[in-house]
């Protein structure tokens, strides 16, 4: 009867270290996840950024005889919008 007992409770200890293990390597998984989240809803955000440029762009360059230029200072705003957008990240 005690030994009975006894495996049972090794049974059971070995139970618990494998849930746990497997819970370590979920909470890892899922870790690695939600930085991969973040990362594409911060490219998406800038993807979105730059597409708004575009049609911006577009509009500007599509009713302006000088397109190069305009593109040019279009350009240049852009680069210090995402400029300011960096520092305000940070």
């Amino acid at each position: 009867m005690l030994d009975n007992v006894r495996q049972q409770f090794l049974s059971l200890v070995s139970a618990y270290e494998t849930e746990k293990a497997k819970r370590c390597k979920l909470e890892q998984e899922n870790k690695e996840l939600t930085q991969l989240c973040e990362a594409y809803r911060e490219q998406i955000t800038e993807l979105k950024t730059k597409y708004d440029n575009l049609e911006l762009t577009t509009a500007l360059v599509g009713s302006s005889a000088d397109t190069s230029e305009s593109r040019k200072k279009i350009e240049m705003i852009v680069k210090e919008i995402d400029r300011c957008l960096s520092l305000i990240r940070n």
